[in-house]
């Protein structure tokens, strides 16, 4: 607690200044607890009630996000905020079905809203409808008026693209987006856009393009952006696997989130690490790293894919097995999680 907090314990801008300190730190529970002190000490803070239903979500606590963004869509029942929370959170979940039915509320609400509209066309993605989603893409990029509104398009499509696995038209979505992106964002967001598409290139085959654009950000990056360059080298190989170059760049980034106190950047190292040992064939180290990574992020399933390929490795084909399962209770349609089930599955039977 802040000298601050002491002082003034029913000062809300303190309990502010304290929760925002502590959404730096990434530190979830007590953010959360300051949120719930300003809502006890001003009850008609109603935005509060909002981020205490996004940090319950994120941490888990599906009932109690649920109750908090409820008492919201109560209090402002003619706000698309209200249905678009409550889908977020039936997206989150895996109740695509009840998701579907908030936004489409929320779209009566605000009919011309691109990410209400963009929000259902993921529902239908998870959901198994591809053909429609891919419909709903093109006509709502038909509807764009600005460059913004086009970028968020293409960002869906190439996502889309890459998991159905058509990465030529993954990367053409990629670009556009970036094309898009130019017209109207900050030099520097879009060099880190750039930076982010490397790993990208190097799903769809094209690791020669991927070091090329590397290297020429890397040449653009003055100080104090420059800071980017190890981040993006560190995607880079994380893609590729390659365990040399990964080793050599994550000490540098880790050092760079300890100085600067980017702790958001926590899971995603945890991530790093856990691939790391992967590579190295240290499958119990990876798990310990993926494990801290889940207690950050509950509710992530995808982490659950890293859990059961570790525990195939280890050939301990039940918990493998359960891991899979977990993500795909979620996410039914992945189709990386569902060939590591085939794997596992091959594999029982030959132990089992």
């Amino acid at each position: 607690m802040c000298i601050r907090d002491r002082l003034y314990p029913d000062d809300i801008q303190a309990h502010e200044v304290l929760a925002s300190r502590y959404m730096i730190l990434n530190q979830k529970e007590n953010e959360l607890a300051e949120y719930k002190e300003i809502l006890n000490l001003d009850p008609g803070q109603y935005d509060y009630i909002l981020k205490i239903g996004d940090l319950s979500g994120d941490l888990g606590r599906f009932d109690e996000a649920l109750k908090y963004y409820t008492i919201y869509a109560d209090k402002f029942p003619n706000s698309p905020k209200s249905y678009i929370s409550l889908g977020r959170l039936c997206f989150t979940y895996g109740d695509y079905e009840q998701a579907r039915i908030y936004y489409n509320k929320a779209l009566l609400i605000e009919p011309g809203d691109i990410s209400i509209q963009l929000s259902l066309a993921s529902v239908n993605i998870q959901l198994g409808e591809f053909s429609k989603a891919l419909d709903d893409f093109n006509e709502i990029l038909a509807d764009c008026d600005s460059p913004q509104e086009r970028y968020a398009v293409y960002r869906q499509m190439e996502s889309y693209f890459f998991l159905r696995g058509q990465t030529d038209m993954g990367i053409e979505a990629m670009e556009l987006k970036i094309s898009e992106q130019e017209k109207y964002d900050d030099p520097i967001e879009i060099l880190s856009n750039r930076l982010d598409a490397t790993e990208r290139y190097v799903k769809a085959g094209m690791t020669d393009k991927a070091m090329e654009i590397m290297e020429s950000i890397e040449k653009q990056l003055q100080p104090p952006f420059d800071y980017l360059v190890p981040f993006g080298y560190l995607f880079l190989y994380l893609e590729l696997g390659d365990k040399d170059n990964i080793e050599k760049y994550l000490p540098v980034v880790e050092k760079y989130t300890t100085e600067r106190e980017l702790w958001i950047y926590q899971i995603y190292l945890f991530y790093v690490r856990g691939r790391l040992y992967e590579l190295k064939g240290d499958y119990d180290l990876a798990l310990q790293q993926y494990d801290k990574a889940m207690a950050l992020e509950p509710v992530n399933k995808s982490v659950h894919f890293y859990i059961g390929r570790c525990y195939r490795m280890l050939n301990d084909w039940k918990k493998a097995e359960k891991n899979l399962l977990e993500v795909l209770q979620v996410h039914p349609y992945w189709p990386e999680e569902l060939s590591e089930l085939g794997f596992i599955y091959a594999a029982w039977g030959k132990h089992d």
